[in-house]
């Protein structure tokens, strides 16, 4: 009866120790949770982290890029400006001059331009020199002669045929006084014209400035200078067409009068 008893009491502390053993295995694993979680939280906030770094990357990146390639864009605008504007003047371009300084002998700059006066020693007739670079009908070429001013002259005029022609130098049978027959007093295309004589010499076998049949010194123009030049005086019997010079071949011809040729204006000087 008494090792009963003792059994009994063995049996109830043995139980007892196991319940108690077993709470505290349950307390230990709460505490393993608790820090498993604080453990992902740590993790997730550094991700956070992370990514505010990559977007601040990216803005600056691409805010400095644009940047610089506006200012590249300035600066080859201010190039071009400057290059332009020191190009300066062209001397005797019949377009566009400074001052006197960059035209030629005997001209100066006139509402842009270069301008001046040749006077042929052997006739006493004063030209414009350059001519006109503007290609006119014949009444319009007669407009501009009798109403331009250079030189301090207002007297300018469009050439007759014969002091057209004295300008031709080189060329033997279109020289004033030559072989072809065309003159202020003989003005017809049948009678005083002749192909043979009044075509001229060769292309551009002159000894004048380019190669022209013109007096030296003389400026031979910035225009068409393949075309003709217009004289004053019409064709007897045909009074729309008008005599002309060609001074690449110092060729003396008929032109209608609506067509658009070059003008070199005259006049004559006092003795």
């Amino acid at each position: 009866m008494k090792n009963a008893k003792v059994l009994h009491w063995l049996s109830v502390g043995i139980v007892f120790l196991f319940l108690s053993c077993s709470s505290s295995g349950d307390s230990s694993a709460d505490n393993d949770t608790f820090t498993a979680t604080d453990t992902t939280t740590d993790t997730v906030t550094d991700k956070f982290t992370v990514t505010d770094t990559d977007t601040d990357t990216d803005t600056d990146t691409d805010t400095d890029t644009a940047k610089d390639t506006a200012t590249v864009t300035d600066t080859v605008t201010a190039s071009d400006t400057a290059s332009d504007t020191d190009l300066g003047c062209i001397p005797n371009d019949g377009i566009v001059c400074c001052d006197n300084t960059t035209c030629g002998n005997d001209q100066w700059c006139q509402n842009g331009k270069c301008v001046g006066a040749w006077t042929d020693q052997k006739t006493g007739l004063m030209w414009q020199d350059p001519p006109e670079t503007k290609l006119m009908g014949w009444q319009q070429a007669m407009d501009y002669c009798n109403n331009l001013s250079l030189d301090g002259h207002d007297d300018w005029r469009l050439p007759t045929i014969s002091e057209l022609r004295s300008l031709i130098r080189d060329c033997d049978k279109t020289v004033k006084g030559g072989e072809c027959g065309v003159e202020d007093d003989c003005l017809s295309s049948d009678s005083c014209w002749d192909g043979y004589v009044c075509n001229g010499c060769g292309y551009l076998g002159g000894s004048g400035d380019g190669g022209y049949y013109l007096p030296a010194g003389l400026n031979k123009g910035h225009g068409d200078e393949s075309l003709y030049f217009w004289s004053s005086l019409s064709v007897s019997g045909h009074s729309d067409y008008a005599w002309v010079v060609g001074f690449d071949r110092g060729n003396v011809y008929e032109n209608s009068k609506g067509s658009h040729n070059n003008s070199r204006c005259v006049r004559s000087v006092s003795p």
